[in-house]
C-alpha cells in the first residue's frame, strides 16, 4: 500500500536543496526570486502535522520524511523536476507530532514513540540495526562523527519541570549562583537524570 501525502503540515519548513532551489511544503522555490518551480501532486517536505523534522542529503541526493509509522526516501537526483519516492519503510510507533527523521553517513535515522531506534539504509530503506531503548525515540536528534543522538522525552520534560519549579522557587537569571539543582525536589531529582540535573543551571544562567 502506497501512503502519500502532499498537504503541508501546519509548520512547513524550508530545506535547502542547491545554491539555487529550496523546498517548502510541496513546492521548490528558486532561491534569488522566489519564483515556484515546481509543485508536487505526492511529495510534501512536511506531510505531518507539527514539531517533525524531516531531512535532505546532499551526498545521497535523496530527502527523507517521516509520516505516522513510514518512513519515505525521495529521490532527488534532478531537482528541476519533482521527486520519486524511491523507497518506504514501516517503523513502528509511529506518531504525527514530534518523530523526525536525521540522516548519518548512509544512515536514516526515524523516531519511534516504541523504545526502539531504527537505523535503515538511506539508499534502499533496509533496516540496517534495530537497537530496544528505554523510551521512545522522538524528535529529530544529531548526528555527529559516527555517533547518532537523540534525546528521551522524559529528559526534556525533566528540564522543563525544573525550570518551572526553580522559576517558582524564586530562581532567576539574575541569580546564576542560587540556579543549582539542590533546590529541585528531591523526588523530582531522582525522577531524572544526571545530565538533567546539570541543564537547571546552564538554563538558568
Amino acid at each position: 500500500m502506497e501512503h502519500y501525502c502532499a498537504c503541508p503540515g501546519s509548520w512547513p519548513s524550508v530545506y535547502k536543496i542547491d545554491d539555487t532551489r529550496l523546498v517548502i511544503g510541496n513546492s521548490c522555490l528558486d532561491v534569488e526570486s522566489g519564483r515556484i518551480l515546481w509543485t508536487s501532486d505526492v511529495f510534501s517536505a512536511n506531510p505531518s502535522a507539527f514539531f517533525v523534522a524531516n531531512v535532505y542529503s546532499p551526498e545521497e541526493k535523496m530527502f527523507y520524511v517521516k509520516t505516522g509509522s513510514f518512513v519515505q526516501g525521495w529521490d532527488f537526483s534532478d531537482p528541476s523536476t519533482p521527486p520519486t519516492k524511491a523507497w518506504e519503510t514501516y517503523v513502528s510507533g509511529g506518531g504525527l507530532v514530534g518523530s523526525g527523521v536525521q540522516y548519518g553517513d548512509g544512515k536514516v535515522f526515524p523516531g519511534s514513540y516504541d523504545p526502539h531506534q531504527v537505523a535503515l539504509d538511506a539508499r534502499t530503506g533496509r533496516v540496517v540495526w534495530d537497537t530496544e531503548t528505554k523510551t521512545p525515540m522522538v524528535f529529530s536528534g544529531s548526528y555527529y562523527q559516527g555517533k547518532f543522538f537523540r534525546e528521551a522525552p522524559m529528559t526534556t520534560l525533566c528540564i522543563a519541570s525544573m525550570l518551572t519549579l526553580a522559576k517558582f522557587f524564586g530562581l532567576s537569571t539574575l541569580e546564576p549562583k542560587m540556579a543549582t539543582s539542590a533546590l529541585v525536589p528531591p523526588l523530582l531529582m531522582e525522577w531524572c537524570t544526571s545530565s538533567t540535573k546539570m541543564g537547571i543551571s546552564m538554563l538558568l544562567t
